[in-house]
């Protein structure tokens, strides 16, 4: 064949192959994927086949040297890359044909290809690259390249958003940039590899590689890369050899990595070598692997996997250790030290063994060990599932962890769930903390938007073991319901705590911060023991209590029973918060107690209630027991004005004895209910006051400007509770009486009381003269008043009943002592009808009374006198008694007009006491006094009228006319013993004296029987002296004298028993009869006695008044005188010291 021939055919093929070349780029499909496939390289690979041809087929050098050097046609080469890169002009050092015999490819070479920018800069591509085509399929009209060499320069591949895989030429930006490229992989492919037009096999050689994911925003850089891809029919294999550029743009990371297909593509063996490599450097901006953005930290990675296209990872040999850096997630950024992972995945095992797994940082440090389980969901292509962990960590230290007080340090911490980060979602299905004395069993579920905002928290989990307050302040976290967490702080001093349980469901609105918490997304329940409680800070502590607590979003209660605040026992109690936000809402705290009640007065009395103080009273005077409920209502702040604290106080007191009296007299053993608020107190129940049972109200309203205090003490009293304040008219009262004090003041001032007593049940005697039956209306009323000094004064006292009025005023010290008595008006029908004054001496040690007016009725007290020898009266307190009185009555017949008295008693008995008046008959007195050396008291008694005075005072009627006086001597005040004087009678007249009637007639002297009978004995003289005690008189040598009769007696009459037993003799003519007595010597012999006579007869009278026995001895008449003492009865029963006093006042008498 000839040169020309030659030529002519290589035209002719040339020819054919652009006819071939237009027919491919004509196709339809060609078109689709002509811009970022088989694009302006094909025209040129199309000219270089054609030339191909030629050299084949004219030049035997080709199938000798199997080279050709074909530069000549660098022009056309450099004029298609141009195209392919948009203007930019490319160049290329030079162009090599090579036959590969073993092969029976046609490979061509390029050196040193380069391109500019549009500054003008070159930049070289590639510094050798080679493409294999097999001949027959280039013959056949295909230009895909079976092999693909590449030194130098730079390389993209590219991951399309629709999942193709392109390899280009260059790396420069944007991506429309890019030069010559070929599609070597689609979803769509029909092969088991999804590798299209079968590129056997790429190799790049120290190029750097740029790998562009543009559907999930990734780019990496390999430095210097030499990276093999093989592909069979049935399998495939990828190695890369390369460094990697920091965010720095600094090389430092080598990587190696191998993936190799098996099982017709069905199975992948993946192996990774790293050191230093920094993840957040080539991490994808979207996708399952965009978390990697936010690991910042060089890591070393040793790893190797076998993944099964649908079963996921089937082996796994992890080994990864991350030096000083970060980790992103949730909106937070971890800061650490160091991070290690060690996990194998056995054969035939569906669970990743974590063999080590370790964090050391200034925040969080933790060692342990767990498993993956569920791996498939790494490679299943759905980035809505996650795989399973599980670990079990130890040694964990949590500093600056959720806002919590300080570093939290755990014993172990047991963990698993799901953690897709590219998904910004965390599910806890266990999160266990051991924190040795206790544990937290927890589980929860957290989920972040794409914005960053929180869509989803959810939390719960109870509690095994028990935990102090600290403990439970440690875990709580400072912002999570703040409210709660700082009156705990503050309130509760240690616990015992157990049996948490708690949920927390955080809603979109307070995650964004845009509201609070409401009390359905956060609850936490919890028992308490042994717990003491600061409620408020100034009052005793709550210590001992056992309960249960309640703590939601916006509010809280807690529940409590047992337990004491000091000594007092406590039944139950809450504290309810009514809700944290806004600040400031309410606390309210009840408290059920029970205990003494000085220990309960105490409690009431801290601050800020003060309420004993507001009494001025001291706790520790009271005693009893009680019940209370203690309400208590403030803000839940530490600084806030003290008025907004509300209190209540409600109550049962117990035999409750109160520093409160009427005078000496205490309340005691009461019965009350008890409340208080700020506002009020009121105070009521049946109470002692000394010996009175009374129903006590007591109402205070706490108003600053005009605080104002009311009681009413009301209740039944006799005369025990009259004897018990020592009022002393048990003789005069019978029945009850009802007693009101109705009072007005200030605390215990009481500027307004009123006193009402009425008596219409009550029997009141005073004396045989006024008496008031029950059933009769009759009152006391008045108003009275408390001092500062706890002195009364008694004002308009008014006391009514038939025929009873009194009208004035008293004053009374604390003690009930009198200060100061005037009564104006003392109207009492038959006794009394005047005026009185009394009030104590300087010496505060004697009552000095002053009564004047027109009539007093003494008859009860003179009786008493005549009846038995008390000289008291009745009154046991001393007094000095002055009364000037127009008439005193001394008996209902015996009247004194213008009478005056001087009394003085020690209260023991009458000291002094001079008393006289006028009588129709003359003076009456009366004189008491009392002897300075020996202290016995005087008493002489003259009554001008003996008749008159023994007919009032004495019942008898048998004497007319007749003055009367005694003289007696009285004991010392306070000794006991007799009243021995003497009594006369002077010239006086004896009608129908039954006895003496006795006497005579049986002594037949019936002349002077018939006298006694008719008109009378006269007597000159009736001479008595006498002993007298306990109602009985004794006499001694009694003599009565007259001219028809002469008497003489000795013996006793005791007035209780009414009995006499007398014995003397009669001396008819007495005158006459008596005249020898006068006689020395001879008197004595004949007339014996002093009263008797020459003739006398001797008798004897023994017997109860109305049938006394009477004997006379007629025999007796004819004894001389100083015989007859053998007929005489024998009286030797009173000492002779009583006589001889009474001799003395004979003598001073005569």
């Amino acid at each position: 064949m000839t040169e020309n021939k030659i030529i002519n055919n290589a035209r002719k093929y040339i020819s054919m192959a652009y006819i071939k070349l237009l027919t491919l780029l004509s196709n339809n499909k060609s078109l689709q994927i002509r811009k970022r496939t088989l694009n302006t390289i094909e025209e040129f690979v199309a000219l270089v086949l054609g030339s191909i041809v030629l050299c084949l087929f004219s030049l035997s050098i080709i199938l000798t040297h199997q080279s050709l050097d074909i530069s000549v046609f660098k022009s056309v080469a450099e004029k298609a890359l141009t195209k392919s890169f948009n203007g930019l002009d490319t160049k290329v050092g030079k162009i090599t044909i090579k036959w590969i015999a073993s092969t029976n490819n046609l490979r061509i070479e390029l050196d040193d290809v380069f391109t500019s920018d549009k500054s003008g800069k070159p930049t070289q591509l590639v510094s050798h690259m080679s493409t294999d085509f097999p001949l027959v399929s280039l013959l056949g009209g295909s230009l895909i390249p079976e092999k693909i060499g590449i030194e130098g320069g730079s390389v993209t591949i590219t991951r399309t958003r629709n999942d193709y895989i392109e390899l280009s030429l260059g790396a420069s930006l944007p991506a429309k940039e890019f030069g010559p490229s070929w599609k070597i992989y689609s979803p769509d492919s029909k092969n088991k590899s999804k590798f299209i037009n079968i590129i056997g096999n790429i190799q790049i050689s120290d190029s750097d590689v740029l790998f562009l994911d543009n559907k999930d925003k990734f780019e990496l850089r390999l430095i210097d890369s030499n990276t093999y891809f093989n592909l069979t029919d049935e399998s495939a294999e990828l190695k890369i050899s390369s460094k990697i550029k920091n965010e720095n743009g600094n090389i430092l990371t080598p990587l190696e990595l191998s993936i190799k297909s098996r099982e017709n593509f069905e199975k992948y063996t993946v192996h990774v070598r790293a050191s230093d490599m920094n993840p957040s450097v080539f991490a994808p901006k979207q996708g399952r692997f965009s978390f990697l953005s936010e690991v910042i930290t060089p890591i070393d990675l040793i790893a190797s996997f076998n993944v099964d296209q649908k079963s996921g990872v089937e082996t796994a040999d992890i080994s990864m250790e991350a030096k000083q850096g970060s980790i992103g997630a949730f909106e937070k950024k971890l800061n650490f030290d160091t991070i290690s992972l060690k996990a194998n995945l056995e054969a035939k095992s569906e669970i990743m063994e974590v063999s080590e797994f370790s964090i050391q940082s200034s925040t969080v440090n933790f060692r342990g060990n767990g498993s993956l389980s569920e791996l498939k969901a790494l490679t299943d292509g759905n980035t809505s599932t996650a795989p399973l962990f599980n670990f079990d960590l130890a040694d964990v230290i949590l500093e600056k962890f959720f806002e919590l007080q300080k570093p939290m340090r755990l014993s172990s911490l047991s963990v698993s769930g799901r953690l897709d980060l590219d998904a910004r979602h965390l599910k806890l299905k266990k999160f266990d903390i051991n924190f040795g004395a206790y544990k937290l069993l927890t589980y929860g579920e957290f989920k972040q938007g794409k914005a960053g905002n929180w869509e989803t928290v959810g939390f719960r989990g109870k509690s095994l073991g028990s935990m102090n307050i600290n403990n439970l302040l440690d875990i709580w976290p400072n912002n999570l319901a703040s409210g709660a967490r700082r009156w705990v702080d503050r309130s509760m001093i240690n616990a015992a705590i157990k049996n948490i349980n708690f949920s927390l469901d955080l809603p979109q609105n307070y995650l964004l911060g845009t509201q609070s918490l409401n009390d359905d997304d956060f609850s936490l329940k919890f028992d308490v023991t042994n717990a003491n409680v600061s409620y408020i800070s100034t009052m005793t502590p709550y210590i001992g209590v056992s309960g249960t607590g309640l703590i939601r979003g916006n509010s809280a209660k807690f529940q409590a029973s047992g337990g004491k605040i000091g000594n007092i026992n406590i039944n139950a109690a809450t504290a309810d918060i009514t809700q944290f936000f806004p600040k400031g809402s309410d606390v309210i705290i009840d408290v059920d107690a029970y205990g003494k009640a000085e220990d309960l007065i105490a409690l009431v009395d801290e601050k800020p209630l003060n309420i004993a103080e507001k009494y001025r009273v001291i706790p520790t005077q009271f005693s009893g027991s009680g019940n209370i409920q203690l309400k208590v209502k403030r803000p839940l702040l530490e600084n806030f004005d003290r008025s907004r604290i509300n209190y209540a106080v409600s109550g049962k007191f117990n035999n409750i004895s109160a520093p409160f009296s009427i005078g000496n007299h205490k309340l005691k053993n009461g019965f009350v209910d008890l409340f208080i608020d700020k506002e009020k107190m009121n105070i009521s129940g049946p109470v002692f006051i000394g010996p009175w049972k009374a129903n006590l109200s007591l109402n205070e309203t706490f108003n600053k400007t005009n605080p104002h205090t009311r009681y009413v003490v009301e209740g039944e009293m006799n005369r025990d509770t009259l004897d018990g304040f020592g009022l002393g008219f048990r003789k005069n009262l019978k029945g009850k009486l009802y007693t009101k004090i109705e009072a007005d003041g200030k605390g215990f001032n009481l500027s307004n009381a009123k006193l009402n007593i009425n008596l219409t049940d009550a029997k009141i005697i005073l004396g045989d003269n006024w008496v008031k039956d029950a059933g009769e209306s009759a009152s006391i009323t008045g108003n009275f008043r408390r001092l500062d000094d706890n002195d009364f004064i008694f004002e308009n006292i008014s006391m009514s009943a038939p025929g009873l009025t009194i009208e004035g005023s008293f004053d009374l010290a604390e003690d009930f002592r009198l200060k100061e008595l005037h009564f104006k008006r003392a109207n009492i029908n038959g006794l009394i009808r005047a005026g009185l004054k009394a009030a104590p001496n300087r010496n505060n040690d004697r009552i000095n009374m002053h009564i004047e007016g027109d009539y007093f009725n003494a008859s009860s007290l003179s009786s008493g006198i005549f009846k038995n020898n008390s000289d008291d009266f009745g009154v046991k307190i001393p007094l000095h008694i002055e009364a000037s009185l127009k008439s005193i009555s001394l008996s209902k017949d015996y009247i004194i007009n213008n009478a005056h008295a001087l009394y003085n008693s020690n209260g023991v008995g009458i000291t002094d006491a001079d008393f006289f008046g006028e009588t129709e008959q003359g003076v009456f007195s009366v004189s008491i006094k009392t002897e300075q050396n020996t202290r016995e008291r005087q008493l002489i008694l003259k009554v001008p009228n003996a008749s008159a005075a023994a007919s009032a005072f004495l019942d008898i009627e048998s004497i007319e006319g007749g003055s009367l006086q005694i003289t007696a001597r009285m004991p010392e005040v306070g000794v006991e013993g007799p009243l021995r004087g003497i009594l006369t009678i002077e010239d006086f007249t004896l009608v129908k004296a039954p006895i003496l009637a006795q006497v005579l007639s049986v002594a037949s002297l019936k002349g002077i029987t018939d006298t006694l009978s008719g008109e009378g004995l006269n007597f000159n003289e009736f001479s008595v002296p006498f002993v007298y005690e306990d109602g009985a008189v004794s006499i001694k040598d009694a003599v009565v004298s007259g001219p028809a009769l002469g008497m003489t007696g000795t013996g006793e009459v005791n007035l209780n028993s009414q009995t006499i037993d007398m014995d003397g003799a009669l001396v008819p003519a007495y005158s006459a009869n008596s005249v020898l007595g006068e006689i020395p010597v001879i008197g004595d012999i004949f007339v014996g006695k002093k009263g008797e006579g020459v003739f006398a007869l001797s008798y004897t009278v023994k017997g109860i008044f109305s049938n006394a026995q009477i004997l006379v001895n007629p025999l007796s008449a004819l004894t001389p005188g100083f015989l007859r003492g053998i007929f005489r009865t024998n009286r030797d029963t009173l000492t002779d010291k009583d006589w001889s006093e009474v001799e003395k006042l004979s003598d001073n008498f005569d």
